[in-house]
């Protein structure tokens, strides 16, 4: 039993205190009252004589609330940020790659929204949006995103049209430079490579349906609008994103002429498209180059 901190049986830590766990502070909230500024510090003897918004090595939190109910840090964050930056890997990766930029010049600039329409099926990724102040990044947060979709999906910067329904198994050639030729002199051929392609080349097909959103019957107004707009989409002689469902990813340009045919029925129609690769879904130049992404060279 203690009482006044000592023990009626007197010992070696009879009058040292008791032991106090404090558990983690993961949050701070504030009621019925008004509020200009809460500051937390971790230096006890620290005397605030007026609030303010600067940092020192012990502040824990510096929140002015600005005649709003934010009682963020947005004003320390605008001085030392002039670009947002979004980046993204795939898990296990060690290149970060950047997809997305926004330069800062107001409190209401923190406010974005982007999505990411590159990303490959069944694939695990971690995103980073970062603040940078000339070029250095002060400040990063991580997330990890399990990306999964069904079916195959074309898509640009700003657009993504795609089908779950009657995929053909998007079947690819690899085109590679060697050619056999025979030596006089030998049993054998000599294959003999004069160039550097190494690219795929393929055809995907799919059934192109639209469903009501209430009651998931066929839309076919809505169906043949889709198909028309697929169509365009694969006839505007621009490079484009294809990705297959098992996680498979090209760079591509449509080849020849697509083709929208009946499928076993005259409301199921199915359209089909050849397509060759043209670069790396993963190279920021090559993405950048063909106008799948707006990064530019500062940021490679």
């Amino acid at each position: 039993m203690l009482f006044l901190g000592t023990a009626f049986f007197s010992g070696l830590h009879t009058l040292d205190p008791p032991a106090v766990s404090v558990s983690p502070i993961t949050e701070i909230k504030l009621t019925n009252g008004t509020f200009d500024h809460l500051y937390a510090s971790k230096n006890s003897e620290e005397t605030i004589e007026s609030t303010h918004n600067e940092w020192n090595e012990n502040t824990l939190l510096s929140a002015p609330f600005d005649d709003s109910l934010d009682a963020g840090n947005s004003g320390f964050s605008l001085r030392n940020t002039d670009v947002m930056v979004v980046k993204c890997r795939e898990k296990g990766s060690m290149d970060w790659r950047t997809i997305h930029t926004k330069e800062i010049k107001t409190i209401d600039d923190f406010k974005m929204f982007y999505f990411y329409r590159y990303a490959r099926s069944n694939t695990d990724y971690e995103f980073m949006l970062a603040s940078t102040c000339n070029g250095i990044e002060n400040s990063r947060v991580i997330r990890e995103v399990h990306s999964d979709f069904n079916g195959f999906f074309v898509v640009n910067q700003d657009n993504a049209i795609g089908t779950i329904y009657n995929l053909d198994g998007c079947d690819i050639t690899r085109t590679a430079s060697g050619e056999a030729a025979t030596l006089l002199n030998s049993q054998y051929a000599k294959v003999i490579h004069n160039g550097a392609y190494n690219y795929d080349t393929g055809t995907a097909t799919g059934a192109f349906l639209k469903t009501d959103a209430r009651d998931c019957f066929a839309d076919l107004p809505g169906s043949l609008s889709l198909r028309k707009d697929m169509m365009d989409f694969l006839t505007d002689k621009k490079p484009k994103i294809l990705k297959w469902e098992d996680g498979r990813i090209w760079m591509i340009d449509v080849v020849g002429t697509p083709t929208d045919t009946m499928d076993s029925h005259p409301d199921l129609r199915k359209i089909t498209f050849q397509f060759a690769e043209i670069g790396d879904v993963n190279d920021p130049k090559a993405l950048y180059t063909n106008g799948l992404s707006p990064i530019g060279p500062e940021w490679w």
